[in-house]
């Protein structure tokens, strides 16, 4: 062939180029049909109705179509390397062929200057992939505008020596499922090479199977063939079924089953306006599997919410999914898988699992008053408190706490108790949902339904309204204590409201005032007393998981299942919200009450 680089190539006019072309295809046409009459024949370029447009820039225009029928063709997608035209019939990023279906590509180089006198083209699997063995990829610069790809043959049915003598035979090549690229290059009069990143062409192998959830609200939800439906255990031990929606909530402990079922795009499964299709290697036909994950999100005791999820695996054979529900929020994902190994896009089923508790009560009232005195006990109307054991204690002045040890002051006093009983109910929607673990739920799940099973409180001072203090069992809101039964805990003993108050403070209470302190471990102690009594706000809130509680978040495959630790997470119930007061009750000698300490600010 005369290399494009010499001085005396010129670009032949479009009239003789034309009736060359012409010619070419009349005589292809018949050699190709005389050897074999039920070979696809390429009808050759012809008069185009629907020509490609041109631009007064640089650019590559392509368009693919697939060969319907002998001599019939139908225009599938019409774009560049940046995406489908507005006229294009399909609007996909880049085009689409069927498995094993015979199709063609024509292109149309423009130039922003001089016309173009050349272009020659490869083709490649991905973009790390082996170039094709085309005959036309060799590099070889050429007049062709478009190629016909039979895509009929595997690599190990052609005849190597034959390929290297014509495009024929390595045009049968199919292609294997995947995606692939198709470079074409395109040169100008003035010897100027268009960027290559403009001839670039991606295209698809094998269109993608379908999956979908089955909705079947014919079918009884108790029926096995359901879908979706979710089921949970009564207390009376019965178990209930109910049909669901995308997005609908159900007890935590519930089991999720959902169908799943597909098909590829194959002759006789596509609508008759739908562009089809692919092709079956065999009359085996074709193998749908099909796979799922699970996505769920979680939110711990301090509201920090993120997300775990169970890897995509096979879904049963019968392609039921079936999913036990822990107090989280769900995402099932499912796909299906051709012959090919072809994924599918994922389709999507939600469904929130768990109803927050009630907001709990306390016997600490809302306006509740606590009046302190070794000898005194709750009047009508106080909330009453408890004197526990009485202690010799030293101050340890650097550390500002009590000890048993050696301290630069010893002072003798009174632990005061305030017991909590604290109460929480479940939602009305779960009430009479067990709340044992069900029967088919996994043995390594335990301790978790939406039944109250911690409690968590504060006790907020109004001098230290970030809660640095932090003494006792429950003055943060993620240190759940376990009820001692279903919505129940009383906090008596060292789990109480505890207050140590030296007898000193009682006699004279001016000793632990600012101002009239005679020493500053005296200073100290008042601070220290002051900080641990007067206005308070009470908060209390209440979870559906205790300490212990564990759930086993099952999967398709066993290999891939995840054992959660439930202590941070459950459902939480809205807050419970007070106030209330503690001081000392001061009195005169006959025991009658004379003031409160420490005064109100």
């Amino acid at each position: 062939m005369t290399d494009p680089f010499l001085p005396h190539l010129v670009r032949p006019t479009r009239r003789r180029f034309g009736r060359i072309l012409l010619l070419c295809a009349v005589l292809l046409a018949a050699c190709s049909s005389a050897d074999d009459p039920d070979k696809i024949v390429d009808p050759g370029p012809g008069p185009d109705p629907d020509p490609l447009p041109e631009f007064d820039f640089d650019t590559v225009v392509f368009r693919v179509s697939t060969l319907e029928a002998p001599g019939r063709e139908r225009v599938r997608w019409i774009g560049t390397t940046d995406g489908p035209l507005p006229d294009s019939p399909e609007p996909t990023r880049w085009p689409w062929i069927g498995y094993g279906r015979a199709f063609r590509v024509q292109w149309r180089a423009s130039s922003a200057d001089l016309p173009i006198i050349a272009t020659r083209y490869r083709v490649s699997q991905s973009d790390f992939g082996p170039w094709l063995p085309f005959d036309a990829g060799k590099g070889v610069w050429g007049q062709d505008d478009n190629y016909v790809f039979e895509n009929m043959s595997t690599a190990e049915q052609l005849d190597g020596q034959s390929c290297e003598e014509g495009p024929d035979c390595a045009g049968l090549l199919r292609f294997p499922s995947g995606r692939h690229r198709m470079q074409v290059r395109a040169l100008t009069e003035g010897r100027r090479e268009l960027d290559l990143e403009l001839g670039r062409l991606e295209f698809e192998v094998n269109y993608p199977p379908v999956a979908e959830v089955v909705h079947d609200a014919s079918i009884a939800p108790d029926d096995p063939a359901a879908s979706p439906v979710a089921s949970w255990f009564l207390r009376d031990g019965s178990e209930h079924h109910v049909a669901v929606a995308d997005g609908d909530t159900v007890p935590s402990g519930a089991t999720l089953r959902l169908r799943v079922r597909g098909f590829d795009r194959l002759p006789g499964n596509t609508d008759t306006d739908s562009f089809c299709c692919d092709l079956l290697e065999d009359a085996s036909g074709t193998e749908m599997r099909y796979q799922g994950s699970t996505t769920f999100y979680r939110e711990d005791v301090r509201g920090v919410r993120d997300s775990l999820f169970t890897l995509f695996g096979s879904v049963a054979s019968d392609s039921t999914y079936i999913l036990p529900l822990g107090p989280f929020d769900y995402q099932a994902m499912f796909r299906a898988v051709d012959e090919h190994g072809r994924r599918g896009a994922s389709v999507g089923f939600s469904i929130v699992a768990g109803y927050s508790p009630l907001a709990p009560a306390s016997s600490l009232l809302q306006g509740s008053g606590v009046l302190l005195h070794p000898e005194r006990d709750a009047a009508a109307g106080e909330t009453a408190f408890a004197r526990g054991e009485r202690e010799n204690l030293a101050w340890d002045s650097e550390l500002h706490i009590w000890t048993q040890g050696q301290g630069t002051l010893t002072l003798s006093g009174t632990w005061f108790e305030i017991p909590l009983l604290l109460r929480g109910e479940p939602d009305p929607r779960v009430a009479e949902v067990s709340n044992q673990r069900s029967p088919d739920a996994s043995p390594q799940s335990e301790g978790y339904s939406d039944h109250v099973r911690s409690f968590a409180y504060e006790l907020v001072h109004q001098s230290d309204s970030g809660n640095d203090i932090a003494e006792g069992p429950g003055d943060r809101p993620e240190r759940y204590l376990d009820a001692d039964d279903f919505g129940t805990l009383d906090l008596e003993g060292e789990d109480a409201w505890r207050v140590f108050v030296p007898d000193l403070v009682f006699e004279s209470p001016e000793l632990f005032s600012p101002g009239t302190c005679p020493s500053e471990d005296f200073c100290a102690i008042g601070d220290w007393l002051r900080a641990r009594l007067g206005e308070f706000e009470f908060r209390l809130r209440s979870k559906t998981t205790g300490l212990s509680s564990v759930f086993h978040q099952e999967s398709p495959q066993p290999a891939r299942d995840l054992l959660i630790n439930l202590s941070s997470y459950g459902r939480v119930s809205p807050p419970t919200i007070g106030t209330v007061s503690v001081h000392l009750a001061l009195t005169d000698d006959l025991g009658n009450l004379s003031g409160t300490w420490p005064p109100a600010p």
